[in-house]
């Protein structure tokens, strides 16, 4: 079965999303994602959630969470011979 594309929901402006098109957006990618990739049903609610969040933190220009800094499992002196 193929689908097309649906462009019904637009950023437009300064990232200017309300919650109401934030929430049809989630839903829009949620269910294009769902009819095509099986998903456990207690996995669900979990996609939704990341999704909503992404799309949230894309509005807002929240910064992207980043791991810490990371150390080597190895000093690097004693991994070069």
């Amino acid at each position: 079965m193929v689908h097309k594309a649906r462009a019904s929901v637009r950023i437009t402006g300064k990232a200017a999303m309300s919650k109401t098109s934030l929430m049809t957006m989630t839903a829009e990618i949620a269910g294009a994602y769902l009819s095509r990739n099986r998903v456990q049903q207690t996995e669900v609610a979990g996609l939704v959630t990341a999704i909503h969040g992404a799309l949230d933190s894309l509005a807002t220009g929240a910064p992207e969470k980043t791991p810490g800094a990371t150390t080597p499992a190895v000093p690097v002196k004693k991994s070069v011979t």
